[in-house]
């Protein structure tokens, strides 16, 4: 099973729509309390899950973490989210994170030593802060490093398909 973490707002709604087509399975979707989702483009997604939700099953239910994200990293980045990503690196499970959804995960430490590549063609000045972090970066449009897979976005999504 996979699930998808999306922001309130701040994803491309192509990027969500390709992911799931390539994913051609049901797949679940968590937000911060449960709010709807709304691409840039007004794509609406109703959530199944808060992540408060996800935080109180027993087990990891899920196989893969998929994070959409550009500008909307930002609401995403709390204690509640760094706790759920945090489990799916102990067990461990893929973390799939998607255009800028890397600047979450080197913000709350889960990228420190890993070598990663992001949408750098339309948020460069982002690199600075990947640096900071301990990121490498690599100009490719997908990159696996261990269990966290990164991808630029709209154009290298397809591409996804042969990591999972």
């Amino acid at each position: 099973m996979n699930l998808i973490l999306l922001p309130r707002r701040g994803f491309f709604d192509e990027d969500l729509l390709n992911l799931i087509e390539i994913l051609n399975q049901k797949v679940f979707v968590a937000t911060k309390n449960k709010e709807i989702a709304i691409g840039k483009n007004g794509t609406k997604i109703i959530p199944d899950f808060s992540i408060s939700e996800i935080l109180k099953f027993s087990t990891n239910a899920f196989d893969n973490l998929f994070i959409v994200a550009d500008e909307g990293w930002k609401d995403l980045y709390d204690i509640e989210t760094k706790m759920m990503i945090a489990r799916f690196s102990i067990y461990p499970r893929k973390i799939i994170a998607i255009s800028l959804a890397p600047l979450l995960l080197a913000k709350t430490g889960f990228l420190t030593g890993k070598i990663i590549t992001y949408n750098n063609k339309e948020f460069p000045e982002y690199e600075k802060i990947f640096l900071k972090y301990g990121v490498k970066l690599i100009d490719l449009p997908v990159f696996k490093h261990d269990n966290i897979i990164t991808c630029k976005g709209r154009e290298s999504i397809s591409l996804l398909k042969k990591y999972l």
